[in-house]
């Protein structure tokens, strides 16, 4: 039984893959055999790509393995190359790495961590992105983000973020493009693999802060080069580090234990990554007259004006989604923390015409952190580092507002029929504490 893998040239000097399965589970390379993992059913499928970005992009990771079908359709392209892909032993598992290579190099594109040989790395199932190896045994990360004539937004944003000036920039703080790849009419971009901002959990004030403020400064280099994120989520945050992670079992919080010292151990950096959303306007545009279409979405955190059928200013929606990440996570430190929540509500305004740009949040965050009681040179000794439960929700509440000011926003934005339900069920809330308080006045009396 043979597998042989053949590689056609179209006019246009794209290649090509047509994967000719003939009787075989292996064929051999120029280092010795190369298992591979297809299933019956991958063998007899048809191995074209699918038809458009959008159906790559909304293929169920959940109901069966169509969609790595799609991946191992290409493992021989990404092997020609020297991308060696993860493979997937069932439907319920995540990525491992193929066969049994050795641990990862540890130098790998100056990441932080401990690879050494009882690391197991695992990638969490994507549609659009897939995990390997390169030639050099460093994990990387390889996700398509174009197709000829249909999306190229994100491959044009990429390309800009990893072409100078911009690339030299040291506020450019995304995760980097090691190369970009064309097979078919399809576009790919290989980047370090980098692990998940949010684990450990955060141990103090100091490691939440840090988080902010690093957010805040990439978000406003983006916009100063008129670029609309437009999916600001802990998802789309990476860290410097791709390695061991400390484990904590959260029943050991329960029982009073801090968590292990992580981010104090190496000069932590976070990294923006997917840009599918985004949007970008000329350098000159300013920044309130930028509009964008409204588009699908299933973001919990998204603002009230990208869920209406007109036109929205992406920059302000932006501003909004990390007003609600911040209070997501760190509504636990807001009291120690003076003028941190007046930021967030000012960031999160129900009318985008009355937040404040990304650059003004910056600033003002900058200046609350350095007026906070300890200075740099003693985090240490100071409350800011010292272990405390920080508590990530799982969902992206509202900043709270107090009842004058969300009405005045709503009426601004000309929705009468919100404002008089908002009225009315304030009203009701008002009459219904009155009369509790009434009632168990009563009862004392």
């Amino acid at each position: 039984m043979t597998l042989s893998a053949s590689k056609t040239v179209t006019r246009s000097g794209k290649c090509r893959i047509c994967i000719m399965i003939h009787n075989a589970t292996h064929f051999w390379d120029n280092k010795g055999p190369v298992d591979w993992q297809f299933s019956e059913a991958t063998s007899m499928m048809n191995t074209s790509l699918p038809q458009s970005l959008r159906t790559w992009r909304e293929m169920s990771v959940v109901n069966g393995l169509h969609w790595s079908e799609t991946w191992e359709s290409l493992r021989p392209y990404f092997k020609e190359k020297g991308y060696d892909l993860y493979q997937i032993r069932n439907p319920s598992a995540s990525c491992i790495p193929n066969g049994t290579p050795p641990p990862p190099n540890s130098d790998s594109f100056g990441l932080y961590g401990d690879r050494g040989n009882d690391f197991n790395v695992q990638f969490e199932r994507y549609a659009q992105a897939f995990a390997a190896r390169d030639a050099q045994n460093r994990n990387v990360v390889i996700k398509v983000v174009a197709k000829e004539n249909e999306e190229c937004r994100e491959l044009e944003i990429l390309k800009m973020l990893n072409s100078e000036p911009l690339k030299s920039d040291p506020c450019n703080a995304t995760v980097p493009v090691l190369e970009f790849l064309q097979c078919e009419d399809y576009h790919f971009a290989v980047m370090p693999f980098c692990d998940r901002c949010e684990e450990p959990p955060f141990r103090n004030i100091h490691e939440c802060l840090d988080f902010a403020e690093q957010v805040l400064r990439t978000l406003a280099f983006l916009h100063r080069n008129r670029i609309a994120h437009l999916d600001v989520a802990f998802e789309n945050i990476v860290i410097n580090h791709h390695g061991k992670i400390p484990y904590f079992d959260l029943n050991s919080r329960a029982c009073g234990a801090p968590e292990p010292v992580f981010r104090s151990k190496f000069p932590v950096k976070y990294y923006f990554l997917d840009f599918g959303c985004s949007a970008t306007f000329s350098p000159s545009s300013p920044l309130k007259s930028c509009l964008v279409a409204p588009f699908n979405s299933i973001l919990e955190q998204r603002p009230q004006e990208a869920q209406k059928s007109k036109h929205f200013n992406p920059f302000a929606a932006d501003v909004y989604q990390t007003a609600r990440l911040f209070y997501t996570w760190f509504i636990n430190i807001l009291p120690d923390v003076p003028g941190f929540l007046e930021l967030l509500q000012d960031m999160s305004s129900y009318n985008p015409s009355n937040r404040i740009s990304i650059d003004e949040a910056l600033k003002r965050f900058s200046a609350l952190r350095s007026n906070l009681p300890s200075s740099a040179d003693d985090y240490e000794d100071s409350n800011l580092s010292k272990p405390q439960s920080i508590n990530l929700l799982d969902y992206y509440p509202l900043v709270p507002m107090g009842f004058w000011r969300m009405l005045r926003d709503i009426l601004q934005t000309g929705d009468m029929w919100l404002a008089c339900q908002f009225a009315w069920y304030i009203v009701k809330i008002w009459f219904q504490e009155h009369l509790n308080s009434r009632e168990i006045h009563d009862k004392h009396a």
